[in-house]
């Protein structure tokens, strides 16, 4: 049984925080599209909010880099240095020493200066001037009664060919990607659709989307896409001004029903991944209660129905964060010496990690032997 969306769970971590929606209020952040536009229910439910940690003040660190090259690039008003950032501390694997710390800095400097030469080459084969908002904030939106947020990376402009590019800056390493014109990346089609229709002058003849994303783990770095054609544009900005609103109303209707008293079914997948409020969701409570029957003996894998079984398949992504975070709390609790965990050490067996190396270099020295 899951809890109550008005009851807190008794295992908050150190220094999080909940944020309960009002549900007569609903609001959305444009970041959190991918899972909220696939999963109403979590646009409502009660969120985790945890500190950020030392690889999040990373990334908005490079991130002020990125917007000062932006602006440089735009001809905007910026200092001719770029600003000196500090790594901070607690970063896994990473060099603190003078001669670290300023390659550090030089890589941030190399990427946001690739970041705002990209974005500049999608407007570049224009004579008129082009404009640049950097960090462009749009809040005071409310569609189907759901309040929408974002802050857009970076909004391009160029009024006379009235061409709108949308681009985000991403320091992860999990692949995020542009997408393409049909299928553009969420939040980056959402927010040129949120831009765009603040104004009736506003709205595109050309329409273009890009992803940076320079630490990705495999992919290109910089990925865009782009529609010249006029009928193009106006057919893009209406087919995503669709889904868009389609969405809203999804998310209007799962706040009303829980002020009503009731839950909307939640729509479980890969978007449950990290998802701040798995707490209350009544899938991850379906998906532990279920495997909780199997392991009781009570139920077993094969007596569950074709659907049952690709529900709970769905599911298994928000225990994975449950996982990940048992083991991080265990690791800190060990590492402050807490009586309550008791290490124990054995001998392990010993395997050779590259045995075709270790052969080379047993018959090197002359040792087959061994």
């Amino acid at each position: 049984m899951t809890l109550s969306p008005t009851q807190d769970p008794i295992d908050i971590p150190h220094g999080a925080t909940i944020r309960r929606p009002d549900p007569s209020r609903p609001f959305v952040a444009m970041s959190n599209r991918k899972r909220w536009s696939q999963c109403a229910l979590s646009g409502v439910l009660p969120q985790l909010k945890t500190p950020s940690g030392p690889e999040a003040e990373k990334g908005t660190a490079v991130h002020l880099v990125g917007e000062w090259a932006l602006h440089r690039r735009f001809g905007g008003n910026s200092p001719n240095d770029p600003p000196l950032i500090t790594p901070p501390a607690g970063l896994k694997d990473f060099d603190y020493t003078d001669r670290g710390i300023e390659a550090w800095r030089a890589e941030a400097l190399a990427n946001a200066t690739t970041y705002a030469d990209k974005a500049w080459g999608m407007v570049s084969d224009l004579k008129s001037p082009s404009v640049c908002m950097v960090e462009c904030k749009i809040d005071n939106v409310t569609i189907h009664g759901v309040r929408v947020f974002t802050i857009a990376d970076a909004v391009v402009w160029n009024a006379a060919a009235r061409r709108v590019i949308g681009g985000d800056y991403k320091n992860g390493r999990l692949p995020v990607g542009a997408g393409t014109a049909d299928e553009p990346n969420p939040q980056v089609a959402g927010s040129i659709v949120l831009w765009c229709d603040q104004a009736e002058h506003l709205q595109p003849q050309q329409i273009g989307g890009f992803v940076y994303q320079p630490n990705t783990l495999y992919g290109d770095a910089w990925q865009c896409w782009g529609v010249t054609n006029p009928d193009q544009a106006a057919a893009w900005m209406d087919r995503e001004r669709t889904k868009l609103h389609t969405e809203l109303a999804a998310v209007a209707h799962a706040a009303s029903e829980l002020a009503a008293g009731r839950i909307v079914p939640p729509a479980p997948g890969d978007h449950c991944t990290y998802c701040p409020s798995a707490r209350w969701c009544p899938a991850a409570a379906a998906y532990g209660h279920a495997a909780l029957q199997v392991e009781a003996g009570t139920k077993a894998v094969v007596d569950w129905t074709p659907e049952e079984v690709m529900a709970i398949w769905a599911a298994r992504a928000a225990f994975k964060t449950f996982e990940e975070d048992l083991k991080e709390r265990v690791k800190m609790l060990q590492e402050a010496n807490h009586p309550a965990v008791q290490v124990k050490r054995r001998a392990g067996n010993r395997i050779w990690a590259h045995p075709p190396a270790v052969v080379e270099a047993l018959l090197m020295a002359d040792r087959p032997d061994l």
